[in-house]
């Protein structure tokens, strides 16, 4: 029944990605019933490459239990760095999950727009590191870096991609820049009741005023905030101004 809701390009762009033949279909119902037999059992763990907004990204699809919620996580890598450097932290969340009923997870792993070397050292926004160590971290979270909010629009529409995936909650996860655009982008959101869960690893405050005012809006979202104390690139102390905005 589901199947027969969806159109003939659909089932067809389902099957493709699924890797199913279906050359031999002539009819709807055909294509249906090979969407029904290869639907992938719960615990299978599949992973492509897609293209969302001009990224390249890595998608990982694990299957959950039957009538399990489906949640939805964006991954975004740091300065200099590119999204392999994650593969191995969704594949150990993915194994080691506790839930009593394992949901669905549908994975977005984008490549950052910007390549800094010519192959695999890549960046959300260009940094001025003169600026960066010159400005007291107290000054440098009132301003909004240069790309900041073109790189966020790409991570919106990955957002926008996962709600088109069926995802119930969608989390955000990121280290260093990756973390900064991962709260900037929930900051911008005018409705941000989709995000369950941020993962802020190594943050930095931008636009600090805009974010007060956008953290008040999100109220039962889940943080988890980490950073290290001798950090010698972002200051321990902008994870501390990040957990004021956010407990206030």
């Amino acid at each position: 029944e589901e199947a027969m809701k969806l159109s003939v390009r659909e089932l067809r762009a389902v099957l493709a990605k699924r890797g199913v033949d279906y050359s031999d279909c002539i009819e709807k119902s055909e294509l249906a019933q090979k969407f029904v037999d290869s639907v992938p059992k719960p615990g299978t763990l599949e992973q492509g490459q897609s293209n969302v907004g001009g990224l390249n990204c890595t998608e990982v699809h694990f299957v959950g239990d039957s009538g399990s919620p489906k949640l939805g996580i964006v991954l975004l890598h740091g300065y200099g760095a590119n999204r392999h450097d994650l593969f191995p932290i969704i594949h150990q969340l993915l194994s080691n999950s506790s839930f009593s009923r394992k949901p669905s997870i549908c994975c977005l792993i984008p490549d950052a727009p910007l390549c800094l070397d010519g192959k695999s050292s890549r960046a959300w926004f260009p940094l001025n590191f003169m600026q960066l160590l010159s400005t007291p971290p107290e000054q440098l979270a009132e301003l909004s870096l240069p790309g900041l909010d073109d790189a966020s629009d790409k991570v919106l529409e990955l957002v926008e991609e996962l709600r088109k995936q069926s995802c119930d909650k969608v989390m955000l996860s990121g280290f260093s820049q990756g973390a900064i655009l991962s709260a900037h982008s929930v900051f911008r959101m005018e409705d941000p009741s989709i995000v369950s869960a941020l993962g802020l690893f190594s943050p930095a405050v931008q636009s600090k005023r805009t974010w007060i005012e956008a953290a008040k809006k999100l109220s039962g979202v889940k943080v988890l905030l980490s950073h290290g104390r001798s950090d010698p690139v972002i200051p321990y102390s902008m994870s501390e101004l990040l957990h004021g905005i956010l407990k206030d």
